[in-house]
């Protein structure tokens, strides 16, 4: 079972060989920067390293699946927002000088999919596609109108007119609609799988869970219908309060933090829905130690998570090796006889498990792409999945050195404890590389 099935089967409800690994958000780091000689920011703006970049997740990591873009800019970019540069360390931000003022009516423009860095990213997964066929699941981003709406008339305002003005703020959330959705069918057109949909500004630390269900959930609704592919749904923070809305979506996955209760979403949202999630990205992805991460990894999985992933955007500080205990993890979660079972040996939910008799858990994932274009044939590490189990062997000295030089040299936090606050504002910290 290649890696594109293992996710396709989880989303059709059958059991797959292992329980599937990657990220619904960006999983970019320095360290994997390095592996595939692919950088920022170039990466940011140029197709090719954008790719090279996006299939780093799979030849370096071992997921399951690669997803562009890492930033939450691009349809801002394009309706009118001046552009942050991140630099080489960080992402793309939109400035804090939005182009419209609650008053204006705001105008789509006619050459939307012309503008800005939107080109570059659909022939980015053009590359991906025609590098991993059908053998890795391709991800296309995309973002939610509230977050949308929030860039063109910055989040403070938008908050505000939420209560203040409510009449004026439907005309922005039809350009943000209409743009993300816009992009998304771009991003299919062009060979996109799944299409991941963020929409941070929706998150219950931001509006209320009464502003989710009155203002919100009918333009996600909207645009979910729209995409005619599998689509997952991630808002940031404690979605207990707004998680069964967000399984009304059309959603077919709901990526939720450690924040939130996978419990809670599966009792809400029911049987239908997928859930993934896995460890915190702003404190024990980051911080922890490897025990830690498998801690929280198989907590998580014992909440009814049926795809593992980070719990959020990654850091790109984040040391590798702490990543790719994400991969070991997801390919211990299968009994011997291919069925899973909680930690007691009742029969988990769906595709879920915790311990389990262990097979030879994943290590480090290598692919042989199709093309020569990346100058990625043969793979970074000359490793090659078993075609049955997805299993890698090798050791490190296979063109995997493990660091920790990021994690070592990061300066004290200048922000409020990660654990109090959801990720969506510990990415503002410093420390984070404006990952927000």
């Amino acid at each position: 079972m290649n890696a594109k099935e293992r996710v396709m089967r989880v989303l059709h409800q059958k059991q797959p060989d292992r329980m599937p690994c990657f990220g619904a958000n960006s999983t970019v780091t320095y360290d994997q920067m390095e592996k595939v000689k692919a950088f920022w920011p170039e990466a940011h703006f140029k197709a090719e390293a954008m790719a090279r970049q996006a299939l780093a997740a799979h030849s370096v990591l071992g997921f399951d699946a690669v997803r562009v873009p890492f930033c939450q800019t691009i349809e801002a970019e394009a309706l009118g927002c001046e552009l942050k540069p991140g630099g080489t360390e960080g992402i793309p931000g939109i400035e804090p000088r939005p182009p419209y003022t609650i008053d204006d009516t705001p105008v789509f423009p006619d050459d939307f999919l012309s503008r800005g860095r939107i080109p570059q990213l659909l022939e980015a997964v053009r590359i991906l596609k025609k590098e991993v066929g059908d053998e890795v699941a391709v991800i296309g981003g995309i973002q939610g109108a509230f977050s949308i709406a929030a860039a063109l008339l910055e989040t403070v305002f938008l908050l505000k007119a939420t209560i203040q003005a409510p009449a004026k703020i439907p005309a922005f959330l039809e350009i943000g609609e209409k743009a993300g959705t816009m992009l998304g069918q771009a991003l299919i057109d062009a060979g996109a799988d799944m299409i991941a949909c963020e929409d941070m500004g929706s998150s219950p630390a931001l509006c209320t869970p009464q502003t989710y269900q009155e203002v919100i959930l009918g333009y996600q609704q909207r645009q979910f219908a729209a995409l005619a592919v599998p689509k997952i749904l991630h808002i940031c923070g404690k979605v207990d309060a707004i998680v069964e809305w967000m399984g009304q979506t059309g959603a077919d996955i709901l990526s939720i933090e450690p924040k939130a209760s996978g419990r809670i979403a599966r009792e809400k949202c029911g049987s239908k829905v997928i859930l993934m999630g896995g460890a915190d990205t702003a404190t024990t992805l980051y911080f922890g130690s490897r025990e830690e991460i498998k801690a929280e990894c198989e907590a998580r999985i014992a909440d009814e998570i049926q795809i593992l992933a980070p719990g959020c955007a990654v850091a790109p500080g984040t040391p590798l090796e702490n990543l790719m205990v994400l991969t070991e993890v997801a390919g211990g979660q299968m009994t011997e006889d291919g069925r899973q079972r909680t930690e007691d040996g009742r029969p988990c939910f769906a595709f879920q498990a915790t311990q389990g008799k262990q097979m030879t858990p994943l290590r480090l994932s290598g692919f042989r792409f199709r093309s020569s274009s990346l100058g990625l044939r043969p793979s970074p590490f000359g490793l090659r999945p078993h075609k049955s189990t997805g299993q890698v062997g090798g050791k490190a000295e296979d063109g995997i050195q493990m660091t920790n030089r990021h994690a070592q040299s990061m300066p004290p936090t200048k922000s409020v404890a990660h654990a109090d606050i959801p990720s969506v504002f510990c990415f503002l910290s410093s420390d984070f590389q404006n990952l927000y």
